[in-house]
């Protein structure tokens, strides 16, 4: 690789024990040039020997907790800058990712978690107080929190591969590389190039076949799945191919009333036409009248991706609609990545310790009883500004709201770091049905109203 250092000086960083780690050897690292060229067909074989290497033994040592692993987490938001830039506070989204710190109720897990920032230790704290049967002091001796010290408007992975110093640490962190992997919120090709760096597969889709999540992609996988669309054209290049689809909708529909143009490659909403929902039926995604239908659809659009070659999470949107007395479903677009749901169904199945029962359509505890989360990315109030992690922790303490593990029941909260700047963040409510989990949010916001009046 051009532009390669093969020395390093010495290294001094933190760990999350607050511990100094001083070290000295040699490594490779990236120059700046490199990390913008273009991958290379060697670059890519290696990838995909990592991620079949990974695939082989995802089994053999994720279905037994007992057994040693290293999680490396990088919660880089490798989107377009352009639109992350409208998110208030999108830097501290970084944090969502946090709840996988809950991986380490494992025994011989060990997690290393990057940030642009350093987390605030209460946050931290908060989280492994979250932690089922695992004493504190023993999880975080196996935790590293590494931070670029950079809040740059720049992907946190760009800001890794530009610190040699931090891809160093890293390396430190982890004792044993066969059963080790990254995790990130999306993989792009700057993911790519760290996880090649690092000699470390990754938990989540190759870039090269990111296509398939895009819009038209996604279309093409509903086909040869089998399963519902809305009519529609994709592959579309620009404005005027844009014109000739929406007419020949028309022209093949004419009570056609109106039609949602999708950017191919856009997110949280980006390029989307505004619509009217208000005759829509009102209810739960995951009402029981359908969720089964649903999962059967989902199923067969991971067995056409999982052909592909795919691997990681990967979400699927559907709009249900009423056609007469049964339910409709049309498969609107795949996201290959984590999501918006990723981290408060992780959250629900950390805190609970249950699993999904794909028979029944219902998330289960070990005791067979049912459990419903209400979440939102993006509670936010003014006043809510200057609250400080600890307050947020009193506060939840004293009215109640701090999830109960004995009852398996209450709220956890994500984004804390935005909160005193920004006013903003975001909550998981878990109870046993759709209604107490409702009723939970809606009491969260309204002592918060209150602590703030």
């Amino acid at each position: 690789m051009a532009g390669v250092s093969r020395t390093r000086p010495a290294v001094v960083g933190w760990t999350a024990g607050g511990r100094i780690q001083v070290m000295s050897a040699p490594c490779l690292y990236p120059s700046v040039a490199d990390i913008d060229a273009p991958v290379t067909a060697d670059e890519l074989a290696r990838f995909r020997e990592l991620q079949e290497r990974f695939a082989r033994c995802f089994r053999d040592i994720f279905e037994d907790p007992a057994l040693p692993r290293t999680v490396l987490i990088v919660p880089s938001l490798s989107l377009d800058q352009e639109v992350m830039a409208r998110i208030s506070g999108v830097h501290h989204y970084e944090e969502r990712m946090l709840c996988l710190l809950l991986l380490l109720w494992m025994p011989r897990t060990r997690v290393i978690y990057v940030s642009s920032t350093p987390i605030s230790d209460i946050i931290i704290d908060y989280y492994l107080h979250l932690l089922p049967g695992v004493p504190g002091v023993h999880a975080r001796r196996r935790l590293t929190l590494l931070s670029c010290n950079d809040s740059s408007p720049v992907p946190l992975t760009r800001k890794i591969l530009g610190r040699p110093r931090v891809l160093n640490l890293i390396r430190e962190a982890i004792p044993d590389r066969a059963s080790a992997h990254m995790t990130c919120f999306t993989v792009s090709e700057l993911e790519h190039k760290l996880a090649l760096v690092l000699g470390l597969p990754i938990y989540g889709c190759d870039p090269s076949l990111l296509h398939w999540g895009s819009k038209s992609g996604s279309r093409k996988v509903f086909r040869e799945a089998g399963i519902d669309l809305p009519f529609g054209f994709e592959d579309l290049a620009d404005a005027d191919d844009v014109a000739r689809a929406l007419a020949e909708l028309k022209s093949r529909k004419p009570s056609l009333r109106k039609a949602v143009v999708k950017l191919n490659e856009g997110f949280s909403g980006e390029g989307n036409a505004i619509f009217d929902l208000a005759e829509a039926p009102a209810g739960f995604p995951a009402d029981e009248a359908y969720r089964l239908d649903i999962q059967t659809r989902s199923a067969k659009v991971a067995r056409v991706l999982a052909k592909k070659g795919v691997l990681g999470r990967f979400g699927v949107d559907f709009v249900s609609v009423r056609d007469h007395a049964d339910w409709r479903h049309l498969a609107i677009e795949i996201n290959l990545r984590k999501g918006g749901t990723t981290h408060p169904f992780l959250m629900l199945q950390f805190l609970t310790d249950g699993r999904y029962d794909k028979e029944k359509g219902e998330f289960l505890t070990p005791g067979g009883q049912p459990r419903c989360y209400y979440a939102s990315d993006n509670l936010e109030s003014e006043r809510y500004r200057g609250l400080t992690p600890y307050d947020l922790v009193d506060i939840a303490v004293v009215n109640g709201l701090h999830f109960h593990a004995a009852t398996g029941e209450g709220v956890a909260f994500h984004l804390i770091g935005a909160l005193s700047e920004f006013g903003k963040l975001g909550v998981v409510c878990i109870g046993q049905t759709h209604e107490r989990a409702d009723t939970l949010y809606r009491r969260t916001v309204e002592v918060l109203n209150q602590e703030c009046a």
